[in-house]
């Protein structure tokens, strides 16, 4: 039985990265939540790193074998911490989210049932997914970098009103 973490009486939120992301990347999507309202003063935030790392180089859709290989780390997370806002940093995580969705009941269990269709977060060209699910929100954001800091306003205006309309201002 895997041990809980301790209860906050804040919002738990669970921030998942690629291997692949750098610390540089780390800290402008603290930026972008800070920005958006969504701060450490409101919010208990729990890093994840997932996979640990890649079995062999892929790139985009090539990945997402790799996090469905690896579900019980992301299942875990959301075992122990049982968020109630879960980002993932990339439309390809999303999609192995997704399809660990379809295949694992136990995932299924920890965020519970779809209560609206997926869909885009943000009216921008780059992926970005909102999935409301009974016990826990899940959003996909790029990636920060050359070709998606352009987006960056967009999201934080998206997480502003998200803020807002689920009430976290303390």
């Amino acid at each position: 039985m895997l041990k809980r973490a301790p209860r906050s009486s804040k919002p738990r939120l669970l921030l998942v990265f690629p291997p692949t992301a750098t610390a540089t990347q780390h800290r402008e999507v603290r930026r972008w939540l800070t920005r958006g309202g969504l701060t450490a003063k409101k919010l208990d935030i729990k890093l994840l790193t997932w996979p640990e790392a890649f079995e062999e180089p892929a790139h985009g859709p090539q990945q997402i074998p790799q996090f469905v290989t690896h579900g019980e780390a992301l299942l875990e997370a959301l075992t122990r911490y049982e968020p109630e806002i879960l980002i993932l940093m990339s439309a390809v995580m999303m999609e192995g989210f997704q399809m660990l969705l379809a295949k694992d009941e136990r995932i299924l269990q920890c965020v519970g049932e779809g209560r609206f269709p997926m869909r885009r977060f943000t009216q921008t060209r780059i992926k970005t997914f909102i999935d409301r699910r009974r016990h826990t929100l899940v959003l996909s954001f790029p990636l920060p970098s050359r070709s998606t800091n352009w987006v960056a306003d967009e999201i934080v205006l998206s997480l502003e009103a998200l803020e807002k309309e689920l009430r976290w201002r303390v």
